[in-house]
């Protein structure tokens, strides 16, 4: 059984299209019961509906904040997630296998899912796909983990992605230059450099910069800086298809 939350179209193309992905869910066999976020009934209240209504699969049809948003309202629930996108991002096809919202929807069917990290920024804004800071030139950032501290010269790209259920932590890449001290490099001593393309692991973090700067998710600034992140304990199932790349897949 599945619930559908779409996103309120805004002008006739989004009406066409909102059209067009019902006809077609309906093609499917998987129609179930259609509802859109509205004043005085939010996101969060249409995914406690569809719990009460013993709803098995929420599926979002919209853009990244709503995605985010339902992931979030759904993981107490021992419910399946499904996205169907309405924009197009690198970052949402390697999530899901796609950005094309019939192949989305045609991959319902198949309820095929693995497991996915929550991200958390600043305690209240979630996200599935990766979290990106760009640093200009002449600006800093500084970066502060449990175990180490770095700090990242302008222009640099910073990136912070959610991992799967293998590991609660995240994965951060930097592209830029940056010197750490102590913690995880404590092999060396004092202030030393760190290779102008880097990545680490880790369980949560903090970044601050000399200025406020958005942070964006698959194309949407969702926060600025200052930026603190954690993840939820508990992993989200999500539908995909097999041009997704998994840890863990099961049908």
């Amino acid at each position: 059984m599945y619930y559908y939350i779409f996103e309120p179209p805004q002008g006739p193309k989004e009406y066409e299209r909102t059209a067009q992905i019902k006809t077609l869910l309906s093609q499917l066999g998987i129609a179930g019961e259609m509802s859109a976020p509205q004043p005085g009934r939010s996101a969060e209240d249409l995914v406690n509906m569809a719990v009460a209504k013993r709803y098995g699969t929420i599926v979002v049809v919209g853009g990244v904040e709503l995605m985010n948003r339902v992931a979030r309202a759904v993981l107490p629930f021992d419910v399946v997630l499904g996205l169907i996108p309405t924009t197009e991002h690198p970052d949402i096809t390697r999530l899901i296998g796609t950005s094309d919202w019939k192949t989305a929807a045609e991959q319902l069917k198949r309820r095929r899912w693995h497991t996915v990290q929550l991200g958390i920024m600043n305690g209240t804004v979630s996200f599935l796909t990766p979290a990106e800071l760009e640093i200009p030139a002449k600006q800093q950032a500084e970066l502060q983990t449990p175990d180490f501290s770095l700090r990242i010269e302008g222009p640099a790209k910073m990136s912070v992605i959610p991992q799967g259920l293998e590991s609660s932590n995240f994965r951060i890449t930097i592209e830029g230059r940056s010197s750490h001290k102590g913690g995880i490099f404590g092999f060396l001593k004092g202030k030393s450099t760190v290779p102008r393309d880097s990545a680490f692991q880790t369980e949560n973090c903090t970044i601050t910069t000399t200025q406020p700067l958005p942070v964006v998710v698959a194309g949407v600034s969702l926060v600025t800086t200052p930026l603190t992140c954690t993840t939820e304990g508990k992993p989200l199932r999500l539908i995909i298809n097999r041009a997704a790349q998994p840890l863990t897949v099961s049908e």
